[in-house]
């Protein structure tokens, strides 16, 4: 079994675009799963195509300073790469498919 790429979410509770976010991630991933054939899977044997982790920045104060007035901003699998709201599926899938060139 191949591993999914991990992506990381940064936010903090009570945050309704991270809410919106999410969902964006979430549309996505069903998206994919019509579309594409996964190499992954979870434990309830449904596919996965990516990793989202959530990342509370209220804990860390560095995250804090750096993300506070952004989030949610998306990490890539190296946290090299970000990308900041407001984004839609396509501009999503599009960063995804960077970070793994």
């Amino acid at each position: 079994m191949n591993t999914c790429p991990v992506f990381y979410l940064y936010s903090t509770l009570g945050c309704h675009l991270c809410d919106e976010a999410l969902a964006v991630a979430q549309a996505l991933h069903v998206q994919m799963a019509e579309n594409f054939a996964a190499s992954s899977f979870d434990s309830d044997g449904k596919p996965l195509f990516f990793k989202l982790e959530s990342v509370d920045i209220a804990d860390d104060d560095a995250l804090i300073d750096r993300y506070g007035a952004r989030i949610p901003v998306l990490l890539s699998h190296d946290k090299s790469l970000e990308l900041e709201w407001p984004f839609d599926v396509q501009s999503l899938y599009e960063f995804m498919c960077r970070c793994l060139k």
